[in-house]
C-alpha cells in the first residue's frame, strides 16, 4: 500500500464513510453533492471547535497548577521566614533548657566539672549562631594571678574574641558586672527584684573605657555575670564528712531512744483496759538534712559582641538580652548544684563502710603482693635465667637487675589484684586532690608511655585523667613497658628529669612523706592508699630508669668522645720534640731567671678538650642522656677553669 493509500485509509476513508452513511439515511429527493459538502463543512467546524476546547481546557489546567505552585511556594517562603525569625529564640531556649535539665550522672561523668570544656564550647557556638550579627561569644573567669592581683582569664571562645587572653582588674567594662547594684523598688502589684547586672553597650565606639583586643570596630557589646558559691574545695569536703558522721551518730542515738520508747509504749498499750483511750506512740526519727555549706564566691562573665558585623551596626534585641540573663542564672544554679552533689557523694563514700574497707583492702593486697619476699624470689629467678655460662654480673648490674625485678613485681600487682579497687577509688574522687592528679599524670606519661601531647597541660582536667587511666590500652602498656630501653628524643614532659620533679611536687603538696623525706606514715597510707601506691610504683620506676641510664651513659661512645683530649698534636701527647724546640730540661742552665721568663711561662697554653658532642646528638640516642651530658659539660668547664688558674699562678 502506497503512502497516499495509507493516508486516505486512515484519514479520508473514515470521514467519507460516516458522511455516506448519513446520506443513505436521508429521504429523497436530496442534493447528494450539496449534502455531502455541508456535512463535511460541519464536521470540520466541529473538529476545530473540539480542538480549541481541549486547548483551552489544557491552558486552564496549567494556569490552575501554576497558581497552586505559586501559592505553595509563597506559603513555604512565609513559613521559612517565620522559622528563620523564630530560630534565634528557639536556639536560646534550647540552650537554657539544656542547662536547666542538667543530669549529674550523665553530664558529670568521671567527676567532670560542669560545664565541661566541650559543653562550654557548644554553648558559646550556639549563642553565636543564635544572635544575629554576633561576631564573638566568650566566657571569662575571675582568677588570682601569680603576683596576687585579680584578672579575668578567658576560658572559651567562639568566633573573633580574646581567645585565651586576660583582662587585668579595672581594665575595660566587663569588670562592672561584678559591682553591687541596688534592689529595684517594685511598682503596684509587682514583687521586689534585683536589677539585672548585665552591661550593655549599643555601640562600643561611644564608650572610652572599652578595651579592644585587636583594633577598634563599631558594634554592640553585652557582658552578663555568672556567679555562685563554690563548695568544690577541701574544707567543704571535710565539713561534709564531719556533718555526715555527726548526723549518723545523732540518728543512732535517736533510734535507740525510739526503740526504748516504742517497747515501753507497747507494754502500756497491752495493759490498757478494754474501751480505754488509745495512747499516742513515739515518733520514729528520720535523718536530718545536712548543714548548708559555706564556700567561696566564683565569678565568671559571659560576653557577646557584634563588632564589625556585616550590614553595619547591629544591636542586640531586648528579648535576647533577657534570655542571656536567664541562661546566666541557670548556669549559676547548675554549677552550684553539681558541685554540692559532687562533694556530698565523695563525703558519703569516704565515711561509708564500703569506702573504708575498699581503701584498706587495696593497700593490704598491694603490700602483700609487692613485699620483699616476692621481689627476692623474682631476683633469684632472673639470676638463674642468666645461665651458668654467662659472665658473672657486676655489682652495678646486680643492682639494676634487682631494681628491675622490684618494678616488675609492683606493676604486676597494680595491674592485677588491686587495679579494680584502685580505679574504683579514683572514680569516687569528686574533688581531685592536686597530689593525686600529678601522680596519675606522671604514671600515664612515664610508666604507661602515653603521648605527652594528650597531657600537655600543667594540670589536665580531672575527667581526662580518669578516662585515660581507665583505658585497657593504658594497662596493656604498663605491663609491656621496658624502662631499660633507650627513649630517643623523648618529650620533656615525659622525661626522667620532669617526672622526678612531678613526684617531688606531689609529695610536697600531698604531705605524703615527712619534712625529711622519710618513710610514708601509716596514717597517710590509710587515708591516701591510691596516692601511696602510685607514688611507690613511680619511685621504683624512676630509680630503675635513673640507674640504668647512668650505667649506659658512663660506657657510651659519646661520653668517651667528650673526655678524649682534642686539639693537642699527637707528637706532643707522645712526648716527642717538635721541630725547632729543645727537649725538656735542655738549656736549663742557660735560662735566665727573671721577669721575662715568668711572662713566657704565663703565656704558655694548656691543651684542653674541645667539646664535640651536641645535645641533639645525645638526645637522638636517649633523651634522658641530656641531663647527664649537661652535668659532665659543667664538670669539664670547672676543670678547665681550675687548670687555667693553676697555669697562670705557676
Amino acid at each position: 500500500m502506497s503512502e497516499l493509500q495509507t493516508y486516505a485509509a486512515s484519514t479520508i476513508s473514515p470521514v467519507l464513510s460516516r458522511a455516506l452513511a448519513d446520506l443513505a439515511l436521508q429521504e429523497p429527493p436530496i442534493d447528494t453533492v450539496a449534502y455531502l459538502s455541508n456535512w463535511l463543512k460541519l464536521w470540520a467546524a466541529a473538529q476545530e471547535a473540539e480542538s480549541k476546547r481541549k486547548e483551552d481546557a489544557m491552558k486552564l489546567i496549567e494556569h490552575k497548577e501554576r497558581l497552586s505552585a505559586e501559592a505553595t511556594q509563597k506559603q513555604a517562603g512565609i513559613a521559612l521566614e517565620k522559622e528563620k525569625a523564630a530560630r534565634p529564640m528557639k536556639l536560646l531556649a534550647g540552650v537554657i533548657d539544656k542547662v536547666a535539665g542538667v543530669d549529674y550522672r550523665e553530664d558529670c561523668k568521671h567527676c567532670e566539672a560542669y560545664p565541661s570544656p566541650s559543653l562550654w564550647q557548644e554553648l558559646t557556638d550556639t549563642l553565636r549562631e543564635a544572635i544575629v550579627g554576633c561576631s564573638g561569644c566568650y566566657v571569662g573567669e575571675v582568677v588570682t594571678s601569680e603576683e596576687g592581683g585579680k584578672l579575668i582569664r578567658y576560658i572559651v571562645n567562639s568566633g573573633t574574641g580574646p581567645g585565651q587572653g586576660e583582662l587585668a582588674e579595672g581594665d575595660g567594662v566587663a569588670w562592672k558586672v561584678f559591682e553591687p547594684v541596688e534592689v529595684e523598688e517594685a511598682g503596684d502589684g509587682e514583687e521586689n527584684g534585683q536589677r539585672s547586672r548585665q552591661i550593655y553597650l549599643p555601640n562600643v565606639m561611644d564608650v572610652d573605657e572599652v578595651k579592644y583586643f585587636t583594633y577598634a570596630k563599631p558594634g554592640a557589646f553585652i557582658a552578663v555575670p555568672i556567679s555562685y558559691t563554690s563548695v568544690l574545695n577541701k574544707e567543704a569536703l571535710e565539713a561534709t564528712m564531719a556533718d555526715l558522721k555527726e548526723r549518723q551518730d545523732q540518728f543512732t542515738e535517736e533510734m535507740a531512744a525510739y526503740q526504748d520508747a516504742k517497747a515501753k509504749h507497747e507494754e502500756e498499750v497491752a495493759g490498757l483496759e478494754e474501751g480505754a483511750e488509745a495512747l499516742e506512740g513515739p515518733v520514729e526519727p528520720v535523718l536530718r538534712e545536712l548543714t548548708p555549706l559555706g564556700g567561696v564566691q566564683r565569678q565568671l562573665v559571659l560576653c557577646v559582641d557584634t563588632l564589625g558585623a556585616k550590614g553595619g551596626l547591629m544591636e542586640i534585641p531586648d528579648e535576647v538580652r533577657e534570655k542571656l540573663d536567664e541562661l546566666a542564672g541557670r548556669l549559676s544554679d547548675a554549677m552550684a548544684a553539681t558541685e554540692l552533689q559532687a562533694i556530698r557523694e565523695q563525703a558519703e563514700y569516704n565515711v561509708s563502710e564500703e569506702g573504708r574497707s575498699g581503701r584498706k583492702g587495696v593497700l593490704e593486697r598491694y603490700r602483700e603482693g609487692s613485699c620483699g619476699e616476692e621481689v627476692e624470689k623474682a631476683v633469684a629467678e632472673a639470676m638463674e635465667a642468666l645461665g651458668e655460662d654467662a659472665a658473672a654480673p657486676s655489682d652495678e648490674e646486680k643492682e639494676i637487675i634487682k631494681l628491675s625485678c622490684k618494678f616488675s613485681v609492683m606493676r604486676s600487682v597494680v595491674s592485677g589484684d588491686v587495679k579494680k579497687d584502685l580505679l574504683a577509688d579514683i572514680a569516687a574522687r569528686r574533688l581531685p586532690e592536686e597530689a593525686l592528679s600529678v601522680l596519675i599524670k606522671a604514671f600515664l606519661l612515664f610508666v604507661a608511655g602515653q603521648p605527652s601531647e594528650a597531657l600537655a597541660a600543667d594540670q589536665p582536667p580531672w575527667s581526662e585523667l580518669v578516662t585515660a587511666i581507665n583505658s585497657d590500652a593504658v594497662w596493656e602498656s604498663v605491663l609491656a613497658v621496658d624502662l631499660r630501653l633507650p627513649r630517643p628524643n623523648v618529650a620533656e614532659e615525659g622525661s626522667l628529669a620532669r617526672v622526678k620533679e612531678m613526684i617531688r611536687k606531689a609529695v610536697e603538696s600531698g604531705g605524703l612523706r615527712g619534712e625529711d623525706g622519710g618513710a610514708i606514715g601509716d596514717d597517710v597510707a590509710e587515708a591516701h592508699p591510691v596516692d601511696v601506691i602510685l607514688l611507690e610504683v613511680l619511685e621504683a620506676a624512676v630509680e630503675l630508669r635513673e640507674k640504668d641510664v647512668t650505667a649506659r651513659w658512663l660506657v657510651s661512645d659519646l661520653r668517651k668522645k667528650l673526655f678524649e683530649p682534642q686539639g693537642v698534636p699527637d707528637a706532643v701527647e707522645a712526648g716527642e720534640v717538635a721541630e725547632g724546640e729543645e727537649p725538656a730540661g735542655a738549656g736549663e742552665e742557660t735560662v735566665e731567671e727573671g721577669e721575662e721568663g715568668q711572662q713566657q711561662q704565663q703565656q704558655q697554653k694548656v691543651p684542653v678538650a674541645e667539646v664535640r658532642v651536641d645535645p641533639s646528638e645525645v638526645a637522638a640516642i636517649d633523651g634522658d642522656f641530656v641531663p647527664l651530658l649537661e652535668k659532665d659539660l659543667a664538670k669539664l668547664a670547672e676543670e678547665r677553669g681550675q687548670g687555667a688558674d693553676e697555669t697562670v699562678e705557676a
